[in-house]
């Protein structure tokens, strides 16, 4: 990969500021894997033991006890047969608790329950600044909350890319300035 100044780069380079040294990717899809596997397995990384995952669980969701207690009451379901909440809960769960470089959430936030976006939400909170996460998303207000840097592009090309507070009140670009207060 070449870095913009030319040279040989072990990272991503955005505009010559922004290093983000490559190495494991974590991947959170927009929709839920349809697999047989249970909830506890999908935590577990593909291994269920009980008590790693009860602990990964109790560690990640003790400050949202609704969450808490639907994830420890599904881990014996199939994935396949989980609602969708509970679903996205175990894929978020077994991402943010993998080793990795750079986490790539796409669309985190789509088709959940008030409740569950809130449970998401807050988790993205509570780890930016700990972990490297780029969050794909259309909802401005999902955005403006969990970023700390925002990018907009559009059919492929990077339209504005700077800090979350000047991207959502003083856009450069005519079409992220659209994008802000049209928001599409």
């Amino acid at each position: 990969m070449m870095g913009s100044r030319g040279q040989e780069s072990d990272g991503f380079w955005h505009q010559g500021e922004l290093s983000v040294r490559l190495g494991p990717w974590v991947y959170l899809a927009q929709h839920p894997s349809r697999t047989w596997d249970t909830v506890g397995n999908i935590i577990g990384g593909g291994l269920f033991d009980r008590e790693r995952v009860v602990a990964n669980i109790d560690d990640l969701w003790k400050d949202f006890p609704e969450a808490h207690t639907l994830l420890l009451d599904g881990l014996d379901m199939p994935l396949m047969e989980a609602s969708f909440e509970l679903a996205r809960l175990a894929e978020f769960t077994a991402s943010v608790n993998r080793p990795a470089g750079i986490f790539l959430l796409d669309e985190p936030d789509l088709n959940l329950a008030e409740e569950a976006l809130d449970w998401i939400t807050e988790q993205l909170i509570l780890l930016r600044g700990k972990r490297t996460m780029i969050v794909v998303t259309h909802h401005l207000r999902f955005a403006r909350t969990v970023s700390d840097f925002a990018m907009l592009l559009v059919r492929g090309e990077l339209i504005e890319a700077t800090d979350t507070e000047r991207f959502f009140s003083r856009p450069e670009h005519p079409r992220a300035q659209h994008y802000v207060r049209m928001g599409s």
